[in-house]
């Protein structure tokens, strides 16, 4: 039997990154949280037998939920949110991070684009709360944790790999949707899953996920929130107004990449909050944006990055609705001036932007998503001028998008975790168009390299599946 001398520290504080009061028999933290306390089993970790080395990571997973649950019930947890936490922390050690590093890394990274956490919230229950944290909000830590993962942070060579990482995550999720009343904890995971497969070029799996997400949305009424969150727990409101903005944001990235047109089913929530006033006017032709849903937005501090993303979205959404007009004359009508705001949004946010990542970037690769999308359209439905025109548009945004991939070659790896997945969809988008209408090779080889070896970058740090140029 290991010695208390040998296991100083128990499990639970290390994977917290927080001093243990080396308590007997259990620690002031696992007494409070009335948690076996892992130091007097520390030695099970290092007796969990070592994975086979096995080509399907599915196969991989499933030995890998055996191994962790096995260990799990050996401790006789008292309930099953106890145990599927206990299983989730075990988990969480083969990935070769902390708690406090996974939270950091997120906060840091994919909160910087889909901002649907409320971290003083979240730490409140994480560290705080007297009580043990719920089976869905250990699922939402290992979903954070997938999204957080890397393989150039990894020293252990038992870490589990992402692939096997990734289907672990999916099954207890799924587990844990059959087996407890939707919740916020589980749209927050559901949509970074989503992100996550996104990320990868899972696209269907992905369709799959945020489809999920929004009906338990609707479910738990999170579209029927004022934007003003009038609340006796206004925090609490918010992120849920948050969380429903990341729900809708979410699916119409997505879709942009769907192989086959899916209907879209969030809708933008409801209120009567109009977005912040800009310094600088939009301009924008007033019959296309009398409808209310374009002047709302979360009601978050420093919402103006936010609040493009959002007139962003609605403006890509619009795209699509215009894309499904029968009448051709209506069609280039309708597209010609939203082309025309979709301009005016990106001179704004370029503007505003200054070169920062985060928020700004994630709605200047929606709205250069909408145009690609929006001039293809054009091209396919009109000939001479507008056909031209298009043409010289789409160029132009070609030059943009390559100005902005040179910037960020050689990242590091916090740097590129907090650019939205869309922007590789972008670069894609770009390609594509010079490879379908066979614009001059040798003036835009320069372009191309550049804009491949982004991609290449981008794939490598996602462990992208099926690196392949997937159909606009």
């Amino acid at each position: 039997m290991p010695t208390e001398t040998t296991f100083p520290v128990c499990v639970n504080c290390k994977l917290r990154k927080k001093k243990c009061d080396k308590a007997r028999p259990r620690c002031g933290y696992c007494a409070r949280k009335n948690l076996t306390c892992q130091s007097s089993i520390d030695a099970k970790y290092s007796q969990l037998r070592r994975l086979p080395m096995i080509s399907s990571p599915v196969i991989s997973s499933s030995l890998l939920l055996a191994e962790t649950l096995s260990a799990v019930l050996q401790d006789e947890p008292t309930s099953l949110h106890s145990t599927v936490y206990l299983q989730i922390l075990r988990i969480i050690r083969l990935t070769d991070q902390t708690i406090d590093e996974i939270c950091l890394r997120y906060f840091r990274g994919m909160h910087s684009f889909i901002p649907i956490l409320s971290a003083p919230r979240f730490h409140e229950q994480l560290i705080h709360s007297a009580a043990l944290p719920s089976a869905t909000f250990s699922v939402l830590l290992l979903s954070m944790a997938l999204v957080t993962y890397h393989p150039s942070l990894v020293t252990s060579s038992s870490a589990v790999d992402q692939a096997t990482l990734y289907f672990t995550v999916k099954s207890l999720y799924s587990q844990t949707l059959a087996s407890f009343p939707d919740s916020l904890h589980l749209v927050q995971a559901g949509t970074i899953i989503a992100s996550y497969e996104y990320a990868t070029r899972r696209i269907h799996e992905a369709f799959f996920s945020i489809s999920v997400c929004a009906r338990m949305g609707y479910t738990i009424g999170l579209h029927l929130l004022s934007l003003t969150g009038r609340s006796d727990n206004p925090s609490q409101a918010t992120e849920k107004s948050d969380t429903w903005w990341g729900v809708v944001i979410t699916e119409r990235t997505i879709l942009s990449e769907a192989e086959v047109q899916q209907p879209v089913l969030s809708r933008f929530a409801e209120g009567q909050v109009s977005l912040p006033r800009e310094p600088v006017s939009l301009e924008w032709d007033s019959d296309l944006f009398n409808d209310i849903v374009s002047k709302r937005c979360p009601n978050v501090e420093d919402c103006d990055g936010l609040a493009r993303v959002t007139q962003a979205i609605w403006l890509l959404d619009q795209v699509f609705k215009a894309s499904e007009e029968r009448d051709v004359t209506v069609r280039l009508a309708q597209l010609d001036k939203l082309d025309y705001s979709l301009r005016g949004c990106l001179a704004l946010t370029m503007d505003q932007s200054q070169g920062r990542w985060g928020l700004f970037c994630t709605a200047n690769a929606i709205i250069f998503r909408a145009l690609f999308i929006l001039h293809r359209k054009v091209i396919h439905s009109a000939a001479g001028v507008s056909c031209l025109s298009s043409h010289i548009a789409l160029e132009t945004t070609i030059q943009m998008v390559n100005d902005i991939a040179t910037t960020q070659q050689n990242m590091t790896l916090a740097e590129m975790d907090t650019l939205p997945p869309s922007r590789a969809f972008v670069f894609r988008a770009a390609l594509h168009y010079l490879d379908e209408f066979g614009t001059d090779c040798g003036r835009w080889d320069t372009v191309r390299t550049c804009l491949e070896s982004s991609i290449t970058m981008f794939d490598a740090r996602w462990n992208a599946v099926c690196p392949r140029e997937i159909p606009l």
